[in-house]
């Protein structure tokens, strides 16, 4: 998608003008907003951008309250050797 926008001389507020938004910038955003459906709620039919964002936003909660990417870590204690 940054590759697409750089093809383009407008500012960012131009670009992203829904009434002027070039094709080729929409489809790009399109293809990145389908990935990320697919990635986050793969059993999910998000409609709008707010349900996308209220779902990343949900998700980013989640890694802020376990600490890390992957969640909480187990640790599993060593067998001693006999």
């Amino acid at each position: 998608m940054i590759d697409t926008r750089s093809r383009h001389d407008e500012t960012r507020e131009a670009l992203y003008d829904p009434r002027y938004m070039p094709r080729d910038l929409r489809d790009a955003h399109n293809h990145l907003d389908r990935t990320v459906d697919k990635l986050f709620a793969p059993r999910r039919k998000l409609t709008t951008e707010a349900e996308r964002l209220a779902l990343l936003l949900e998700r980013y909660q989640d890694i802020e309250t376990a600490g890390t990417l992957s969640g909480p870590v187990r640790r599993t204690r060593k067998r001693a050797a006999t």
